[in-house]
Protein backbone atom coordinates (compact mmCIF):
# COMPACT_ATOMS: atom_id res chain seq x y z
CA UNK A 1 0.00 0.00 0.00
CA UNK A 2 0.84 3.52 -0.34
CA UNK A 3 1.79 5.01 2.57
CA UNK A 4 3.40 8.87 4.22
CA UNK A 5 6.70 10.27 3.90
CA UNK A 6 8.43 10.99 7.23
CA UNK A 7 8.15 14.56 6.03
CA UNK A 8 4.27 14.09 6.37
CA UNK A 9 4.03 12.16 9.40
CA UNK A 10 6.47 15.10 11.17
CA UNK A 11 3.85 17.85 9.44
CA UNK A 12 1.37 15.91 10.91
CA UNK A 13 2.54 15.15 14.43
CA UNK A 14 3.31 18.99 14.18
CA UNK A 15 -0.14 20.17 13.70
CA UNK A 16 -1.76 17.76 16.38
CA UNK A 17 0.93 19.46 18.84
CA UNK A 18 -0.22 22.89 17.87
CA UNK A 19 -4.07 21.80 17.87
CA UNK A 20 -3.47 19.73 21.49
CA UNK A 21 -1.90 23.27 22.85
CA UNK A 22 -4.72 25.86 21.47
CA UNK A 23 -7.38 23.66 23.28
CA UNK A 24 -5.34 23.55 26.65
CA UNK A 25 -4.97 27.64 26.88
CA UNK A 26 -8.35 27.83 25.10
CA UNK A 27 -9.02 26.53 28.66
CA UNK A 28 -7.76 28.74 30.73
CA UNK A 29 -9.95 31.26 32.28
CA UNK A 30 -10.93 34.79 30.37
CA UNK A 31 -9.25 33.17 27.22
CA UNK A 32 -12.01 33.48 24.46
CA UNK A 33 -9.57 31.29 21.77
CA UNK A 34 -5.88 30.70 20.94
CA UNK A 35 -3.31 30.10 18.19
CA UNK A 36 -0.01 28.23 18.69
CA UNK A 37 2.45 28.34 15.72
CA UNK A 38 5.81 25.56 16.52
CA UNK A 39 9.18 25.85 14.59
CA UNK A 40 10.72 23.01 14.82
CA UNK A 41 14.30 22.56 13.33
CA UNK A 42 15.21 19.84 11.17
CA UNK A 43 17.42 17.26 13.14
CA UNK A 44 20.76 16.56 11.39
CA UNK A 45 22.60 13.82 12.52
CA UNK A 46 26.14 14.86 10.46
CA UNK A 47 26.22 18.36 11.98
CA UNK A 48 27.48 19.25 15.44
CA UNK A 49 25.60 22.62 15.53
CA UNK A 50 21.49 22.27 15.66
CA UNK A 51 19.09 25.49 15.99
CA UNK A 52 16.79 25.92 18.68
CA UNK A 53 12.76 25.43 18.04
CA UNK A 54 10.77 28.36 19.05
CA UNK A 55 6.70 29.26 19.37
CA UNK A 56 4.46 31.90 18.82
CA UNK A 57 1.10 32.27 20.65
CA UNK A 58 -1.51 34.18 19.16
CA UNK A 59 -4.22 35.00 22.29
CA UNK A 60 -7.68 36.41 22.13
CA UNK A 61 -9.36 37.48 25.30
CA UNK A 62 -12.49 37.73 26.27
CA UNK A 63 -14.16 41.29 25.71
CA UNK A 64 -13.82 43.82 28.70
CA UNK A 65 -10.92 41.19 30.21
CA UNK A 66 -7.25 41.57 29.94
CA UNK A 67 -4.36 38.86 30.42
CA UNK A 68 -2.47 39.22 33.76
CA UNK A 69 1.43 38.63 34.01
CA UNK A 70 1.04 35.46 36.01
CA UNK A 71 -1.25 33.82 32.97
CA UNK A 72 1.08 35.03 30.37
CA UNK A 73 3.84 33.28 32.28
CA UNK A 74 1.75 30.64 32.88
CA UNK A 75 1.13 30.07 29.08
CA UNK A 76 5.34 30.29 28.27
CA UNK A 77 6.08 27.83 31.06
CA UNK A 78 3.16 25.46 29.46
CA UNK A 79 4.45 25.75 25.81
CA UNK A 80 7.93 25.10 26.77
CA UNK A 81 7.36 22.31 28.72
CA UNK A 82 5.10 20.29 25.53
CA UNK A 83 7.93 20.98 23.09
CA UNK A 84 11.50 18.99 23.23
CA UNK A 85 14.22 21.51 23.73
CA UNK A 86 12.75 24.50 23.80
CA UNK A 87 13.39 27.59 26.21
CA UNK A 88 10.80 30.09 28.26
CA UNK A 89 12.56 32.79 26.64
CA UNK A 90 12.02 31.44 23.08
CA UNK A 91 8.26 31.65 23.21
CA UNK A 92 6.08 34.62 22.05
CA UNK A 93 3.12 35.17 23.02
CA UNK A 94 0.35 38.47 22.00
CA UNK A 95 -3.07 39.38 22.29
CA UNK A 96 -5.60 39.48 19.95
CA UNK A 97 -4.83 43.75 19.98
CA UNK A 98 -1.16 43.49 18.27
CA UNK A 99 0.12 43.48 22.20
CA UNK A 100 3.20 41.56 22.58
CA UNK A 101 2.58 40.12 26.30
CA UNK A 102 5.66 38.19 26.48
CA UNK A 103 9.02 38.67 23.51
CA UNK A 104 11.52 36.29 22.44
CA UNK A 105 14.66 36.48 24.68
CA UNK A 106 12.95 39.35 26.82
CA UNK A 107 10.67 36.95 28.98
CA UNK A 108 7.43 38.15 30.37
CA UNK A 109 8.40 41.54 30.56
CA UNK A 110 8.34 42.12 27.16
CA UNK A 111 6.49 45.07 25.16
CA UNK A 112 3.33 46.61 27.20
CA UNK A 113 4.40 44.42 30.09
CA UNK A 114 7.17 46.11 31.12
CA UNK A 115 5.25 49.55 31.98
CA UNK A 116 2.18 47.33 33.79
CA UNK A 117 4.46 45.94 36.02
CA UNK A 118 6.45 49.13 36.66
CA UNK A 119 3.11 50.56 37.13
CA UNK A 120 2.30 48.05 39.62
CA UNK A 121 5.20 48.66 41.43
CA UNK A 122 4.67 52.36 42.01
CA UNK A 123 0.87 52.11 42.33
CA UNK A 124 2.06 49.46 45.58
CA UNK A 125 4.88 51.90 46.91
CA UNK A 126 2.23 54.86 46.59
CA UNK A 127 -0.49 52.64 48.50
CA UNK A 128 1.91 51.77 51.51
CA UNK A 129 3.07 55.87 51.63
CA UNK A 130 -0.27 56.60 51.43
CA UNK A 131 -1.52 54.12 54.58
CA UNK A 132 1.11 55.56 56.54
CA UNK A 133 0.20 59.42 55.89
CA UNK A 134 -2.97 58.92 56.66
CA UNK A 135 -2.47 57.66 59.80
CA UNK A 136 -0.14 60.51 60.39
CA UNK A 137 -1.82 63.56 59.35
CA UNK A 138 -4.99 62.04 58.66
CA UNK A 139 -6.78 60.98 54.88
CA UNK A 140 -7.02 63.59 52.54
CA UNK A 141 -3.93 66.02 54.20
CA UNK A 142 -1.05 64.14 52.05
CA UNK A 143 0.01 63.09 48.79
CA UNK A 144 2.65 60.52 48.09
CA UNK A 145 4.17 59.75 44.30
CA UNK A 146 6.47 57.15 43.24
CA UNK A 147 8.06 57.33 40.08
CA UNK A 148 10.23 53.90 39.62
CA UNK A 149 12.69 53.05 36.79
CA UNK A 150 12.92 49.04 36.47
CA UNK A 151 15.53 47.03 34.69
CA UNK A 152 14.39 44.75 32.12
CA UNK A 153 17.84 43.42 31.41
CA UNK A 154 18.27 39.74 32.34
CA UNK A 155 22.20 39.51 34.67
CA UNK A 156 24.20 36.08 34.48
CA UNK A 157 26.99 36.62 37.06
CA UNK A 158 29.93 34.00 38.24
CA UNK A 159 32.10 34.83 41.08
CA UNK A 160 34.87 32.56 42.12
CA UNK A 161 36.35 33.69 45.70
CA UNK A 162 40.13 32.05 47.06
CA UNK A 163 40.73 31.89 50.46
CA UNK A 164 43.13 30.11 52.32
CA UNK A 165 42.98 26.41 53.76
CA UNK A 166 44.16 27.21 57.60
CA UNK A 167 45.71 23.66 59.14
CA UNK A 168 45.79 22.13 55.58
CA UNK A 169 49.88 21.10 54.73
CA UNK A 170 50.94 23.16 51.43
CA UNK A 171 50.46 20.73 48.58
CA UNK A 172 53.86 20.71 46.51
CA UNK A 173 57.40 21.83 48.44
CA UNK A 174 60.94 22.24 47.41
CA UNK A 175 64.01 24.01 47.89
CA UNK A 176 67.00 24.57 46.44
CA UNK A 177 70.19 26.35 47.84
CA UNK A 178 73.74 27.13 46.06
CA UNK A 179 77.24 28.27 48.11
CA UNK A 180 80.20 29.38 46.99
CA UNK A 181 83.66 29.62 48.84
CA UNK A 182 86.74 31.11 46.88
CA UNK A 183 90.08 33.52 46.46
CA UNK A 184 91.49 35.48 43.53
CA UNK A 185 90.48 38.59 41.75
CA UNK A 186 87.16 39.32 41.10
CA UNK A 187 86.06 39.95 37.42
CA UNK A 188 85.17 43.03 36.50
CA UNK A 189 86.15 47.24 37.16
CA UNK A 190 85.55 50.53 36.54
CA UNK A 191 85.77 51.75 33.10
CA UNK A 192 88.56 54.73 32.09
CA UNK A 193 88.56 56.73 28.87
CA UNK A 194 87.76 55.27 26.01
CA UNK A 195 86.36 51.77 27.81
CA UNK A 196 89.60 50.94 28.97
CA UNK A 197 88.94 49.08 31.92
CA UNK A 198 90.90 50.44 35.34
CA UNK A 199 92.86 47.83 36.84
CA UNK A 200 91.38 46.85 40.60
CA UNK A 201 93.51 47.63 43.99
CA UNK A 202 91.53 45.08 45.41
CA UNK A 203 94.12 42.86 44.72
CA UNK A 204 93.64 39.27 45.48
CA UNK A 205 91.78 38.31 48.18
CA UNK A 206 88.73 35.54 49.41
CA UNK A 207 85.39 35.20 48.12
CA UNK A 208 82.41 33.33 49.15
CA UNK A 209 78.40 33.45 47.50
CA UNK A 210 75.35 31.40 48.77
CA UNK A 211 71.75 31.24 47.54
CA UNK A 212 69.25 29.76 48.29
CA UNK A 213 65.27 29.13 47.12
CA UNK A 214 62.51 27.69 48.48
CA UNK A 215 58.93 26.97 46.30
CA UNK A 216 55.97 25.82 48.16
CA UNK A 217 52.14 25.14 46.88
CA UNK A 218 49.59 25.76 49.72
CA UNK A 219 46.02 24.59 49.51
CA UNK A 220 43.10 27.33 48.96
CA UNK A 221 39.67 27.26 49.24
CA UNK A 222 37.32 27.87 45.72
CA UNK A 223 34.39 29.08 45.81
CA UNK A 224 32.12 29.75 42.91
CA UNK A 225 28.72 31.18 43.03
CA UNK A 226 26.35 32.07 40.06
CA UNK A 227 24.24 34.64 40.16
CA UNK A 228 20.86 34.96 38.00
CA UNK A 229 19.08 37.94 38.03
CA UNK A 230 15.63 38.16 36.57
CA UNK A 231 14.04 41.21 34.78
CA UNK A 232 12.58 43.80 36.68
CA UNK A 233 14.79 45.04 39.45
CA UNK A 234 14.46 47.72 40.68
CA UNK A 235 16.92 50.82 39.19
CA UNK A 236 16.13 54.06 40.89
CA UNK A 237 12.95 55.47 42.38
CA UNK A 238 12.16 58.79 43.31
CA UNK A 239 9.28 59.53 46.03
CA UNK A 240 7.92 62.81 46.54
CA UNK A 241 4.97 63.43 49.63
CA UNK A 242 3.51 67.23 50.18
CA UNK A 243 1.82 67.54 53.41
CA UNK A 244 -1.14 70.10 54.47
CA UNK A 245 0.63 72.77 56.54
CA UNK A 246 -2.41 73.26 58.40
CA UNK A 247 -2.80 69.64 59.14
CA UNK A 248 1.20 69.47 59.58
CA UNK A 249 1.37 71.84 62.57
CA UNK A 250 2.24 69.41 65.28
CA UNK A 251 4.09 66.82 63.32
CA UNK A 252 7.67 66.65 63.09
CA UNK A 253 9.09 66.75 59.90
CA UNK A 254 12.19 65.38 59.93
CA UNK A 255 11.01 61.88 62.06
CA UNK A 256 8.21 61.77 58.81
CA UNK A 257 10.88 62.04 56.40
CA UNK A 258 12.43 58.73 58.41
CA UNK A 259 8.92 57.09 58.32
CA UNK A 260 8.12 57.39 54.69
CA UNK A 261 11.80 56.66 53.83
CA UNK A 262 11.33 53.41 55.48
CA UNK A 263 8.26 52.70 54.35
CA UNK A 264 9.20 53.04 50.52
CA UNK A 265 12.82 51.36 51.02
CA UNK A 266 14.73 54.27 50.05
CA UNK A 267 18.07 53.90 49.33
CA UNK A 268 20.27 57.10 48.24
CA UNK A 269 23.54 54.80 47.25
CA UNK A 270 21.04 53.27 44.62
CA UNK A 271 20.47 56.72 44.03
CA UNK A 272 17.08 57.02 45.16
CA UNK A 273 15.87 60.66 46.00
CA UNK A 274 13.12 61.84 48.77
CA UNK A 275 10.90 65.07 49.18
CA UNK A 276 9.00 65.76 52.03
CA UNK A 277 7.70 69.45 52.43
CA UNK A 278 4.99 70.97 53.62
CA UNK A 279 2.43 73.82 51.74
CA UNK A 280 -1.04 74.96 52.11
CA UNK A 281 -3.52 72.68 50.09
CA UNK A 282 -6.45 73.97 47.56
CA UNK A 283 -9.30 73.12 50.05
CA UNK A 284 -11.85 74.45 47.15
CA UNK A 285 -12.24 70.95 45.34
CA UNK A 286 -12.57 69.42 48.73
CA UNK A 287 -15.68 72.25 49.84
CA UNK A 288 -17.19 71.84 46.83
CA UNK A 289 -17.11 67.96 46.88
CA UNK A 290 -18.23 68.02 50.40
CA UNK A 291 -21.27 70.55 49.56
CA UNK A 292 -22.28 68.46 46.69
CA UNK A 293 -22.44 65.32 49.28
CA UNK A 294 -24.32 66.71 51.99
CA UNK A 295 -26.69 67.89 49.17
CA UNK A 296 -26.84 64.54 47.72
CA UNK A 297 -27.48 63.56 51.26
CA UNK A 298 -29.89 65.58 52.01
CA UNK A 299 -31.99 64.74 48.54
CA UNK A 300 -31.50 61.00 49.49
CA UNK A 301 -32.82 62.05 52.86
CA UNK A 302 -35.66 63.25 51.63
CA UNK A 303 -36.26 60.91 48.57
CA UNK A 304 -36.17 58.13 51.64
CA UNK A 305 -39.05 60.34 53.61
CA UNK A 306 -41.02 60.55 50.69
CA UNK A 307 -40.87 56.80 49.85
CA UNK A 308 -41.86 55.85 53.44
CA UNK A 309 -44.91 58.33 53.38
CA UNK A 310 -45.60 56.81 49.95
CA UNK A 311 -45.42 53.02 51.76
CA UNK A 312 -46.88 54.65 54.81
CA UNK A 313 -50.55 55.78 52.63
CA UNK A 314 -50.47 52.87 50.66
CA UNK A 315 -50.50 50.70 54.10
CA UNK A 316 -52.82 53.17 55.62
CA UNK A 317 -54.85 52.83 52.66
CA UNK A 318 -54.74 48.89 52.88
CA UNK A 319 -55.76 49.01 56.68
CA UNK A 320 -58.58 51.51 56.03
CA UNK A 321 -59.93 48.98 52.78
CA UNK A 322 -59.63 45.88 55.33
CA UNK A 323 -61.40 47.45 58.30
CA UNK A 324 -64.66 48.70 55.74
CA UNK A 325 -64.65 45.32 54.11
CA UNK A 326 -64.76 44.03 57.94
CA UNK A 327 -67.72 46.51 59.19
CA UNK A 328 -69.09 45.82 55.78
CA UNK A 329 -69.23 41.94 56.33
CA UNK A 330 -70.31 41.94 59.67
CA UNK A 331 -73.09 44.07 59.12
CA UNK A 332 -74.49 41.90 55.96
CA UNK A 333 -74.16 38.68 58.88
CA UNK A 334 -76.36 40.82 61.00
CA UNK A 335 -78.75 41.69 58.03
CA UNK A 336 -78.43 37.87 57.43
CA UNK A 337 -78.97 36.64 61.09
CA UNK A 338 -82.03 38.98 61.69
CA UNK A 339 -83.70 38.34 58.52
CA UNK A 340 -83.16 34.23 59.01
CA UNK A 341 -84.81 35.10 62.09
CA UNK A 342 -87.54 37.18 61.06
CA UNK A 343 -88.58 34.03 58.39
CA UNK A 344 -88.21 31.69 61.28
CA UNK A 345 -90.18 33.33 63.54
CA UNK A 346 -92.89 33.79 60.09
CA UNK A 347 -92.57 30.02 59.54
CA UNK A 348 -93.41 29.46 62.88
CA UNK A 349 -96.78 31.82 62.65
CA UNK A 350 -98.16 30.48 59.94
CA UNK A 351 -97.61 26.72 60.05
CA UNK A 352 -100.43 26.11 62.44
CA UNK A 353 -102.51 27.76 59.78
CA UNK A 354 -100.92 25.61 56.72
CA UNK A 355 -102.11 22.39 58.28
CA UNK A 356 -105.73 24.12 59.05
CA UNK A 357 -105.59 24.73 55.36
CA UNK A 358 -106.68 21.21 54.10
CA UNK A 359 -109.98 21.59 56.89
CA UNK A 360 -110.86 25.16 55.46
CA UNK A 361 -110.83 23.91 51.97
CA UNK A 362 -112.84 20.93 52.75
CA UNK A 363 -115.70 23.47 54.41
CA UNK A 364 -115.48 25.38 51.58
CA UNK A 365 -117.85 22.94 49.88
CA UNK A 366 -119.83 19.25 50.41
CA UNK A 367 -117.35 16.19 49.28
CA UNK A 368 -118.85 14.23 45.90
CA UNK A 369 -118.24 10.89 44.54
CA UNK A 370 -115.53 12.41 42.10
CA UNK A 371 -114.22 14.40 44.61
CA UNK A 372 -113.74 11.45 47.46
CA UNK A 373 -110.29 11.09 45.71
CA UNK A 374 -107.62 13.51 46.58
CA UNK A 375 -108.34 17.05 45.48
CA UNK A 376 -105.24 18.58 45.37
CA UNK A 377 -102.52 16.95 43.65
CA UNK A 378 -98.47 17.63 44.10
CA UNK A 379 -98.55 20.75 42.14
CA UNK A 380 -101.40 22.19 43.77
CA UNK A 381 -99.83 22.14 46.77
CA UNK A 382 -96.14 23.42 45.12
CA UNK A 383 -98.41 26.57 43.58
CA UNK A 384 -99.98 26.79 47.30
CA UNK A 385 -96.62 27.33 49.07
CA UNK A 386 -95.38 29.10 46.03
CA UNK A 387 -98.32 31.39 46.94
CA UNK A 388 -97.50 31.29 50.56
CA UNK A 389 -93.95 32.51 50.12
CA UNK A 390 -94.81 35.16 47.61
CA UNK A 391 -97.98 36.88 49.15
CA UNK A 392 -97.87 35.51 52.75
CA UNK A 393 -100.51 38.28 54.37
CA UNK A 394 -103.28 38.06 51.76
CA UNK A 395 -102.91 34.23 52.34
CA UNK A 396 -103.10 34.91 56.20
CA UNK A 397 -105.86 37.13 55.54
CA UNK A 398 -107.80 34.62 53.68
CA UNK A 399 -107.08 31.67 56.21
CA UNK A 400 -108.62 34.08 59.15
CA UNK A 401 -111.65 34.55 56.91
CA UNK A 402 -112.58 30.91 56.68
CA UNK A 403 -112.13 30.30 60.23
CA UNK A 404 -113.88 32.96 61.05
CA UNK A 405 -116.49 31.75 59.13
CA UNK A 406 -116.41 28.13 60.34
CA UNK A 407 -116.58 29.52 63.94
CA UNK A 408 -119.66 30.96 63.56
Amino acid sequence: GVTSSQFQQQVTWQRALEGELSTTIKALSGVEGAVVHLALPQRDIFSDRSSKPTASVLVSMVPGKTMPGEQVQSIVHLVSSSVEDLEPAAVTVVDGKGTLLSAAGAGVTGGGMRDQQTTEYEGRVTSALQSVLDRVVGPGNAVATVTAELSFDEVNRTTETFTPAEGTPPLNESTSSEEYNGSGTAVGGVLGPDNIQVPNDAGDADSAYTKSQSDKTNAVNKLTEQTSQAAGALTRQSVSVVVDSQAAGPVDMTSLRDAVAAAAAVNPERGDTLSVTRMPFDTTGSEQAAQMAEAAAEAAQREQVITLARTGGVILACLILVIIALVTGRRRRRREEIEDLTAIEEQAQWAPLEQQLPAAEALEAPKTAEEEQPAINQSQRMEVAQLVDNQPGEVAELLRGWLADRRS
